[in-house]
Parts: C-alpha cells; structure tokens; sequence
C-alpha cells in the first residue's frame, strides 16, 4: 500500500514537468554552425543623390530630404519650425 502511493504521489508530481529531452548530444562544432548566423551586421548604406551623404537604402535622405532627384521633405523649413 505505501510504496503504491508513493508511485502515485511521484507520477502526480512531476507529470508534464519533463520537457523535451535530446536523444544525443550536439557536438561543439554542430552548435557553432547553428549560431555563425547570429551576428549584428552592419547597416547598408548608400551615396545619396543629391548630398552625397551615405543614407540607408529606399528611404529618404535626412539630410537634404531628397529621395530619387526629388524633395519630398524641405528640411530647411522643418529646421525653422523646429527652432521656435
């Protein structure tokens, strides 16, 4: 009677605790392959058009406000708006 309870005490205990457990190790080599991706990247930048400043790629220039030979954004007037 006791050690039946014991068992039915156990199983109560700990059932869905156990979580995925690996069949085999991973070799060292195995885990630094899977993490050799996981890295900061530096961004991507390019020469915009009209400053030649470096910006990032299809977005505006947040410099000139120019985005393919075209304004979009008058930064001189939003520097003025945002002096007052």
């Amino acid at each position: 009677m006791h050690f039946a309870f014991c068992i039915l005490h156990l199983t109560e205990r700990y059932r869905g605790n156990v979580g995925g457990v690996p069949k085999q190790r991973h070799t060292k080599s195995r885990r630094n392959k899977r993490r050799s991706q996981i890295f900061l990247r530096p961004p991507t930048l390019v020469i915009c058009s009209h400053c030649q400043k470096p910006t990032m790629p299809h977005t505006i220039c947040q410099n000139c406000g120019y985005y393919h030979n075209r304004e979009i954004i008058d930064v001189l007037k939003r520097a003025e708006k945002k002096k007052k």
